[in-house]
């Protein structure tokens, strides 16, 4: 029986600026709708947008977490010219065509 071996990098990404950003926002989204933040909105009054609190709050942070991953993905894919690259140090811009003729 022979093991297969995965690839180097099967299952490895680079942690970019952008996706601490969003892990950071992740965490805040998920932590604003647990009891400390999401008590502050129990009240059935006053309607917002005809909603009350809770269910606006609820609306908020989902259409805040929509807009987060929108982000990451324009982040992630902004350049589509430019290769991925994973090692920043080792990236090499391609050389000039030669226009010379």
């Amino acid at each position: 029986m022979s093991k297969i071996k995965p690839q180097s990098g099967a299952f490895s990404f680079t942690l970019t600026r952008a996706r601490k950003w969003f892990l950071v926002a992740a965490v805040f989204i998920q932590l604003s709708v647990l009891y400390p933040v999401y008590s502050w909105f129990g009240a059935a009054e006053p309607l917002i947008a005809g909603f009350p609190p809770s269910f606006a709050w609820i609306i908020f942070v989902l259409l805040l977490s929509f807009l987060a991953i929108i982000l990451l993905y324009r982040a992630d894919y902004a350049k589509p010219n430019k290769p991925a690259i994973r090692n920043r140090a080792s990236a090499k811009t391609p050389p000039e065509p030669n226009t010379d003729s």
